[in-house]
């Protein structure tokens, strides 16, 4: 959270972060707990609960990676699959296929009529 100079980080399981930009634009010294600024903390804290359930954020996060880590371990068994677009009559002339893809551009002539003028 943003408050003027103030940044505000919150992460479950780490401790608050608060930072002076304008005086530690490199964000390098946590003054969250200095004297003086607590109470800086504890509201930018408060305007955090107050908006974002960190507890359903965390839920959802988890769920996301648990979904992706399911994907990236079906598709590191067995040979890779092609991921190869067809085009309707399969003539592959609407686009570049393989690996090299500047030789087709080496080879490349132009078609149609040369113009008269």
């Amino acid at each position: 959270i943003r408050r003027g100079s103030l940044k505000f980080v919150a992460s479950p399981g780490d401790p608050d972060q608060l930072f002076d930009l304008a005086a530690d634009p490199n964000e390098l010294n946590n003054i969250a707990a200095a004297p003086g600024r607590a109470r800086d903390a504890a509201v930018l804290r408060e305007v955090l609960t107050a908006r974002w359930d960190l507890d359903a954020l965390r839920d959802k996060v988890v769920a996301s990676q648990q979904r992706r880590q399911l994907i990236a371990n079906a598709l590191s068994h067995g040979a890779a699959p092609e991921w190869d677009f067809r085009t309707a009559d399969d003539s592959g002339e609407h686009y570049v296929r393989g690996a090299d893809f500047w030789t087709p551009f080496k080879q490349a002539r132009l078609r149609g009529k040369a113009s008269a003028d």
